[in-house]
């Protein structure tokens, strides 16, 4: 167990590494940390909106694909049978159902 400071000391990372890379190295540029926090931004301000809508939108696209599957379904049975008269409730909204024939 000799302390962080030693295995920092191996990995390269001394107080001077940390000093040149908290600090531009010329005048206008952009230290390593201020990167990175700009990254971070980027990513939470702008990609993670982004992933959210498409995961909303990708969930809309399943529901309805949902229900063609069932309809296909449905259909399918209807053909196999040959059926000529359907008696069906369709859901006209708020789980309320009619009678259609």
């Amino acid at each position: 167990a000799k302390g962080p400071a030693v295995a920092e000391q191996r990995a390269g990372v001394t107080p001077a590494t940390q000093r040149e890379h908290s600090r531009p190295i010329e005048p206008g540029q952009e230290s390593l940390e201020q990167k990175i926090e700009r990254y971070h931004r980027f990513v939470d301000e702008n990609l993670r909106v982004k992933l959210e809508k498409a995961l909303a939108t990708r969930g809309e696209v399943v529901k309805k694909i949902e229900e063609y599957e069932k309809l296909r379904g449905s259909v399918e049975l209807l053909t196999e049978r040959k059926t000529r008269h359907v008696k069906t409730q369709i859901n006209v909204g708020c789980d309320v159902y009619m009678q259609a024939a």
